[in-house]
């Protein structure tokens, strides 16, 4: 019995909820395990005050776990919007166990990646609670006035740019 894997499945900006929807309508459920969108948390200020928000980590993308992969591709022709499934060339490849962990150590079962608070200490960020702690290194940028991060994920061994949500508490 083959493990189950994450494969990516390209759609358009915006239509990743509507997108996972019919795949959960069309494909039979004994072809893949879970269709999941990454979400993160982040804070929008209205009204005077601060709201938590979920906004697409990867926008235009979604993730289908799935040991029968071949079915998957047959029955995804059946979903009208335009879904690819991503891989090299013309061979659609899993992302990497390392990738996958790395998805799963930083969102919760709902697939959310939680807002994360550090320090600034001079140019340098300290992330006192949340998913970030102890991966500092990872981020590339940071927004303060936006409470969000920039960090650097490997996907498909592709090196992107995402954000997610990081409060700078305080600044030394």
């Amino acid at each position: 019995e083959a493990e189950p894997m994450w494969y990516v499945i390209q759609t358009q900006t915006g239509k990743e909820l509507k997108v996972k929807q019919k795949i959960e309508m069309r494909l039979s459920p004994e072809v893949y395990e879970d269709c999941r969108i990454i979400y993160y948390e982040t804070k929008r200020k209205y009204e005077g005050k601060w709201h938590l928000e979920k906004k697409t980590m990867f926008p235009g993308y979604l993730f289908i776990v799935t040991d029968k992969i071949e079915d998957v591709f047959l029955q995804l022709k059946q979903v009208p919007e335009l879904t690819k499934l991503l891989g090299y060339g013309e061979e659609i490849v899993p992302i990497t166990p390392k990738e996958e962990a790395f998805l799963s150590r930083i969102s919760n079962e709902e697939h959310t990646v939680e807002m994360s608070y550090g320090i600034q200490d001079g140019d340098k960020i300290i992330v006192k609670e949340g998913v970030l702690k102890g991966l500092e290194s990872i981020i590339r940028k940071i927004d303060r006035h936006k409470r969000k991060a920039f960090i650097e994920v490997e996907i498909l061994g592709e090196k992107r740019q995402v954000e997610i949500g990081l409060e700078i508490v305080s600044k030394k």
